[in-house]
């Protein structure tokens, strides 16, 4: 029996569907993970505070390809996403613990910044680093190194895919 691995996805919906994929996967009972990114939006005039997608065709799926291949054929816009130079359609997929700890990063702020793979360069990596203490508690990724910043922040990244830079207290640092 296959284990189940976390599947990296596109949702090729518009960025202002009322029922993006990751929705309609939570009510089929898939474990899903979205970046999520805080906007203030202007409604009927006045301003509203909500939660919207950072990447909007980006999403994470854990489960198996037995379980999700029927959905995936199911729903037009969702795709998997494949490996760049590799075999003919070998989807791509994030190791465990890897995903465990983007997601917990992510969870345990209101703030964090997403990067695309681009976006980071050399010269952002700042020392190896390990929090000790927290709601970070273990994570172990690299100083994010931006210039004019006072504040501190972990950078964590999905290989090739996005990066978090989240902020932690300077007293939790673990210089590595």
């Amino acid at each position: 029996m296959e284990s189940p691995v976390w599947f990296v996805m596109r949702d090729l919906k518009p960025r202002i569907s009322k029922s993006p994929a990751y929705m309609e996967l939570l009510e089929r009972g898939f474990h899903v993970f979205t970046p999520m990114k805080w906007v203030v939006t202007t409604v009927k005039g006045k301003r509203e505070r909500k939660k919207i997608a950072a990447v909007h065709d980006l999403l994470f799926v854990y489960s198996t390809h037995d379980d999700l291949d029927p959905v995936v054929a199911a729903m037009p816009t969702l795709r998997y996403r494949y490996m760049k130079g590799k075999a003919y359609k070998e989807a791509m997929v994030v190791p465990q613990r890897q995903m465990e700890a983007f997601i917990r990063a992510v969870e345990a702020t209101d703030t964090p910044i997403y990067y695309s793979a681009e976006e980071i360069t050399p010269m952002m990596y700042g020392r190896e680093i390990r929090i000790i203490g927290g709601a970070l508690d273990g994570l172990s990724g690299h100083l994010l190194s931006k210039r004019g910043s006072r504040k501190r922040r972990l950078l964590l990244s999905l290989d090739g895919l996005l990066s978090v830079g989240v902020e932690v207290e300077p007293d939790y640092i673990q210089l590595l």
